[in-house]
């Protein structure tokens, strides 16, 4: 009897130990910050993959709050990680990454991502889909902006999901982002630095998200000062 129930109790403990494990582990909500100027190695969630996802997805009668379409909401950080069912360290695991990779999501006639933000959500569940931030090191530079290396991502990642060549007149109303020389209309007459520095008499924008960081706002006003040039 003593061996049963030793048996028993053996069982029951490994049990216990294995439902312990398995047991879904609490997420961080706030960003953890590294301490650490940012490494270009490390894929930071609330600098690099959050923007992708807050402007790709997380709109209107799709995946935001108020939607959370097929119960999935893609709005922060715990959201994504569970309701997209985010794998860490395995992106072909991660339905959210999947549906991505087959141009599901965002669905048409939205702009898909882009090969570059494709890669940065994929290296960041490679990295452990870890909600990570950091401090850009070195003052922000206004003085070697171009519209290729500094607009054009910016716009990508906050901006064409809505102002997109497919969907500006229905989602972004007659303000057409998809190419520079539709960019620079915008830029020339104000509408563009007014709205992203969220001035009186413009639409805020990105429309209904964060504001975009001082120093990328900075950059679009150094740009356009420079004639909006397509450098």
């Amino acid at each position: 009897m003593k061996k049963k129930l030793f048996l028993f109790c053996s069982l029951s403990a490994i049990a216990v130990l294995f439902f312990a494990c398995t047991h879904d582990v609490a997420l961080p909500e706030d960003p953890v910050d590294t301490g650490e100027p940012c490494d270009s190695s490390i894929v930071y969630f609330e600098n690099d993959v959050l923007p992708i996802f807050e402007a790709h997805c997380a709109f209107g009668g799709c995946h935001d709050a108020q939607t959370s379409e097929e119960g999935v909401q893609l709005d922060t950080y715990v959201n994504i990680v569970t309701t997209g069912k985010v794998k860490p360290f395995k992106p072909g695991n991660s339905e959210a990454y999947e549906q991505i990779i087959e141009n599901k999501m965002p669905p048409s006639p939205y702009e898909p991502l882009t090969d570059g933000q494709k890669n940065i959500i994929e290296k960041w569940i490679l990295q452990g889909a870890k909600n990570l931030t950091c401090t850009a090191s070195g003052s922000c530079d206004t003085i070697n902006v171009t519209y290729s290396g500094n607009i054009l991502p910016i716009l990508n990642n906050s901006c064409l999901s809505c102002h997109g060549a497919s969907v500006y007149q229905d989602a972004g109303g007659d303000v057409n982002l998809s190419s520079y020389d539709a960019v620079k209309v915008p830029a020339l007459d104000g509408r563009l630095y007014g709205s992203v520095n969220h001035d009186q008499d413009f639409v805020d924008m990105p429309l209904n998200l964060s504001k975009l960081p001082n120093c990328q706002i900075k950059q679009i006003k150094a740009w356009i000062d420079a004639g909006a040039p397509n450098n």
